[in-house]
């Protein structure tokens, strides 16, 4: 099996080069395209631009939803968020839902970990029926203590 180098993009990021990416040797980009429920003011800023340097680039994309959804009502607006930006776009890596939790929202909302597996099994199961590819995004810890990942399969 071959490794593949790709690389994780946001707002946070600013203007991208990708030009320069692609001459980098980097051979897809997972693109942030918002965060949150289906409110315009959360779609990432720099999702369209990011969408269109990898497509002028030849350069395959992917994309996630950073999830603040606490239950399976804010996870049908999340995937309402995430089908509405990807109206009219092609991606050819997966969509994922990124249930990371950097600012501790999930656990001052009490999700549970039934719940957050609930939220992603939704979010993906929509993605899938709407002919994506779909996944998880999560760090390790995340994946081994707060979710059971076998459960995702």
């Amino acid at each position: 099996m071959r490794a593949i180098k790709g690389i994780d993009v946001s707002v946070h990021q600013g203007k991208i080069d990708w030009k320069k990416v692609k001459a980098d040797g980097i051979e897809f980009a997972i693109i942030r395209c918002g965060f949150g429920s289906d409110i315009p003011e959360q779609d990432d800023s720099r999702f369209e631009a990011n969408v269109a340097g990898c497509e002028e680039n030849e350069i395959p994309w992917g994309t996630y939803l950073y999830s603040y959804a606490t239950n399976l009502t804010e996870a049908e607006s999340e995937v309402k968020h995430t089908l509405r930006l990807l109206e009219g776009k092609t991606a050819l890596y997966p969509i994922y839902i990124d249930m990371e939790d950097a600012d501790g929202y999930k656990r001052k909302h009490n999700v549970s970990d039934a719940m957050c597996v609930d939220i992603c099994l939704r979010f993906c199961e929509e993605m899938t029926k709407a002919g994506y590819y779909a996944g998880v995004y999560a760090n390790k810890d995340l994946l081994e203590n707060r979710i059971n990942h076998a459960q995702l399969k």
